[in-house]
């Protein structure tokens, strides 16, 4: 009896040697991510073969200072889960990445190689590259891949000589479609010695379709000269008349500091400098203003951002922007609570009824009314 329960007990011992215990533990099926000690656990979860589905959110603002820090650094690992930020922001202490280039390691990024979903994130902070195929966000993507919400301002200082293929953003989709929707990249970057990169796809092969809609490029790009493809602020190394890139609502804006940069991608709009302060981009990053995404409090944000603690920018009948607030509210808020209102004036009398709400001042001397029990501007 008493070597039979020896043995029961070796046994159990020896299944819990090969059982990993993880530095975090999933909440109702999601990682909470609160420090860098809970990224690389987190990392290592993917990384080993465990979960590379995982779900994950971050609960907190985070620094990163470890340059080992990558998930999915191979193919044979890649994530294809769901990260959500929760619009928490991953800070890049001057890391240091360098892409071994190999066949299976040959992309590097906060994921190396990618094919799930990324959101609510923004990254800032300095990375010092060594390697092709580099982003802050994502290397290569091996499938399909959605980028939802997305701010990168951060400095790649990279010291590859030749093609880089990198980006702000994203560097190769290389399988799959991919999505990049409400994503800004600010920041830049700066080699003497690298070429072909892009703002927001460092390279975009032919065969890889990818949709960038309601977002922008306002980084600085300075890269060396190619004789081979033109890189261009949005995307890096590709061929304009074959790579099949669909952009809806696309802005950038150009910098004198700008250098090898020749090229705009057909189909993205200019904007000035003045346009990013003042509210226009913001305005039009909003599309046709059913669904604000991007906000912005004049006179104290410098660009658009996606924070809903932050302002809602509406259009005067002058064609000059304002905040929503004050006296009154914005049609588009309107439009956005209920399809048919009644308009009255402030003595309370019906000056329309049963009309849409986005319409609901057409053609009204300026001043205040009442819409839906709020007041609203007409100016």
């Amino acid at each position: 009896m008493r070597t039979k329960l020896l043995r029961a007990c070796a046994s159990a011992l020896l299944c819990c040697a090969f059982v990993p215990l993880w530095a975090i533990e999933a909440v109702d099926g999601v990682y909470q991510i609160g420090s860098q000690d809970d990224l690389k656990a987190f990392a290592e979860i993917v990384n080993s073969g465990e979960n590379p589905s995982a779900f994950a959110v971050l609960t907190a603002d985070i620094v990163i200072d470890d340059s080992g820090l990558i998930i999915s650094p191979t193919n044979a690992q890649t994530y294809k889960g769901e990260f959500d930020g929760q619009g928490h922001t991953i800070t890049f202490d001057n890391v240091s990445w360098i892409s071994p280039n190999t066949a299976s390691s040959d992309a590097t990024g906060l994921f190396g190689h990618l094919a799930g979903k990324v959101s609510n994130l923004r990254l800032e902070g300095v990375i010092n590259a060594g390697g092709v195929r580099m982003a802050p966000l994502a290397g290569r993507l091996e499938g399909a891949t959605v980028f939802k919400n997305i701010i990168s301002n951060v400095t790649i200082k990279n010291s590859v000589i030749g093609d880089t293929a990198a980006s702000l953003l994203v560097s190769r989709p290389s399988a799959g479609s991919s999505q990049i929707i409400n994503c800004m990249a600010l920041g830049g970057i700066f080699t003497t010695t690298g070429s072909n990169a892009g703002g927001l796809v460092g390279w975009n092969p032919n065969d890889v379709i990818t949709t960038i809609e309601n977002s922008a490029m306002l980084g600085v790009m300075q890269v060396a000269p190619t004789s081979a493809t033109t890189p261009t602020d949005l995307v890096g190394r590709c061929l304009e008349t074959n790579a099949p890139i669909v952009l809806k609502n696309v802005y950038y804006t150009t910098h004198a500091e700008n250098t090898n940069v020749e090229r705009i991608w057909k189909g993205a709009l200019p904007v000035t400098a003045e346009a990013v302060m003042n509210g226009e981009l913001c305005y039009l990053l909003n599309g046709d203003q059913s669904l604000i995404t991007w906000y912005q409090t004049l006179g104290s944000d410098a660009y658009p951002v996606l924070d809903k603690t932050h302002l809602v920018v509406c259009l005067k009948t002058d064609g000059t922007y304002y905040n929503e607030g004050g006296e009154g509210i914005s049609l588009a808020t309107l439009a956005r609570e209920r399809a048919i209102v009644n308009v009255y004036d402030m003595q309370g009398r019906v000056v329309r009824s049963d009309v849409k709400a986005d319409e609901a001042l057409q053609g009204l001397p300026s001043g205040l009314y009442v819409i839906g029990g709020k007041k609203v501007v007409n100016k």
